[in-house]
């Protein structure tokens, strides 16, 4: 049995239909900047758990699952880095790495 995978918090926003998935607009809405936001859904930034909740609420989706991708997001920026410091690259040079052996 596979495992079904989170969709992140940037996907959540992008499927947003009943407003503009802009950042600047969920930012606002949530009392953030969207420097901070985008942060957080690049998994660079932890995210409050009131603020959290205000997301899940915007979404209309169950709080656990905003914390799940949340989860996701930092997991999958603490992967990469790892990745990205065992072989001395930056993450530009792994993509290209990527892309040239695909």
């Amino acid at each position: 049995m596979s495992k079904e995978k989170f969709p992140s918090l940037r996907t959540l926003r992008e499927r947003q239909t009943w407003m503009p998935p802009s950042i600047r607009e969920v930012a606002r809405r949530l009392g953030i900047t969207p420097v901070h936001l985008a942060l957080v859904e690049q998994g660079k930034r932890v995210m409050g758990d009131s603020t959290l909740g205000r997301l899940a609420m915007l979404y209309g989706i169950k709080e656990n699952a905003i914390r799940q991708a949340h989860y996701e997001s930092q997991r999958l920026e603490k992967l990469g880095a790892t990745l990205e410091g065992s072989n001395g690259n930056t993450s530009e040079e792994t993509r290209r790495e990527r892309t040239d052996t695909d």
